[in-house]
């Protein structure tokens, strides 16, 4: 259940802090990293700035903004790092690991029976159902909120829509929270590297 109720949080709040009077804000998400980042120059500092805004809903949690700009310190840097730092590295590599958890065809069911509660209409027979199921079957159960939440505050029309569109959601999320994982993997083990030299 703890899982379950991580997903709704990182989908239902979002920070949103806003400069007092007479600051101004980057809007690049590094306020926090200070002195630390006075040593980019400013085409470094706005390609933190972007991974941090492209991280995917589901990471925001488990890598923050400090973790993003070591993920671009050893990947453009090569820094010497310390074991903190890689212990920090690979605690998130393991938490996002679990983010993406296998699904079960109740997570499936909880999606469309939400989604026809919502719109008023009939949920599909059994049948409807497995040919649903076995579409989405491959993502992870942490993107079936995701889903449902778009596809209640996105489609158009007051009824289940046709598996496809639920498969151009998924994949859309599958292949940017995917690549996100695999880069932190990679970084991990570089981080390795250089921790043992």
């Amino acid at each position: 259940m703890q899982k379950k109720e991580k997903i709704l949080k990182t989908t239902t709040s979002a920070k949103v802090t806003s400069p007092k009077t007479g600051q101004q804000s980057s809007g690049s998400g590094l306020e926090e990293q200070g002195n630390s980042m006075q040593n980019l120059e400013p085409s470094q500092i706005e390609v933190v700035a972007s991974m941090i805004r492209h991280r995917p809903t589901l990471f925001v949690e488990d890598v923050p903004e400090s973790l993003v700009y070591l993920m671009y310190r050893i990947n453009f840097l090569k820094p010497s790092i310390t074991k903190t730092e890689l212990a920090q590295l690979k605690k998130a590599e393991r938490d996002c690991k679990k983010v993406m958890d296998q699904a079960t065809v109740q997570d499936a069911q909880v999606m469309i029976e939400t989604i026809c509660s919502t719109y008023s209409c009939d949920a599909p027979n059994e049948l409807g159902l497995n040919t649903y199921w076995g579409m989405v079957k491959k993502y992870p159960a942490s993107f079936f909120p995701l889903v449902t939440i778009d596809i209640l505050s996105t489609y158009e029309y007051p009824r289940l829509p046709v598996p496809k569109v639920f498969v151009e959601k998924f994949e859309s999320l599958n292949k940017q929270h995917w690549a996100f994982y695999y880069k932190l993997k990679e970084i991990v083990q570089y981080a390795e590297q250089l921790t043992s030299k």
